[in-house]
């Protein structure tokens, strides 16, 4: 059971890991780029989730197991039971997870301007595979680095 430190620490963390995923995806500080980062600041399961598909799509497994370890404060119970899986995960299987994960916020989030549903035919011996990333290049969190690129956009987020 989290403490109210735990709870301060990881909103802490998460809001932390929304400003460096911003920063990477060029900083330009426009009225887009903030009403995506309020529309997170709101959802920090959906928060965390975007700092575990950047892990993934870049292969850094240490990075998604963190992220993945902050979901299940905020997270609905079958995604807390997901992200409770991912123990001594290696990182075929955290994407096995994280496809679940993303099928599960896909059904149940409605996606802000600045993100956008994204899949890959491929993935998983051509069973194909999707996932919510930010607007932008292509970053395919089932190959990594492998076929970064690979895949398309299905669908864009809405402005509310």
């Amino acid at each position: 059971m989290a403490t109210a430190h735990g709870r301060t620490i990881r909103h802490w963390a998460a809001t932390l890991a929304v400003a460096i995923v911003s920063s990477c995806s060029g900083g330009t500080d426009n009225e887009a780029e903030q009403k995506l980062n309020a529309a997170l600041e709101s959802d920090p399961v959906l928060q965390q989730y975007l700092v575990v598909q950047d892990a993934l799509a870049k292969n850094r497994l240490d990075e998604a197991l963190a992220a993945l370890r902050l979901l299940p404060d905020s997270a609905d119970a079958e995604v807390q039971q997901l992200a409770a899986a991912e123990q001594g995960a290696d990182i075929d299987s955290v994407r096995v997870l994280f496809r679940s994960i993303s099928e599960n916020l896909i059904a149940h989030r409605q996606l802000a301007e600045g993100l956008a549903v994204a899949s890959c035919p491929m993935a998983f011996d051509y069973q194909g595979a999707r996932w919510i990333q930010r607007t932008g290049e292509l970053a395919n969190p089932y190959f990594g680095t492998r076929m970064l690129h690979c895949g398309i956009f299905e669908q864009t987020g809405t402005q509310e």
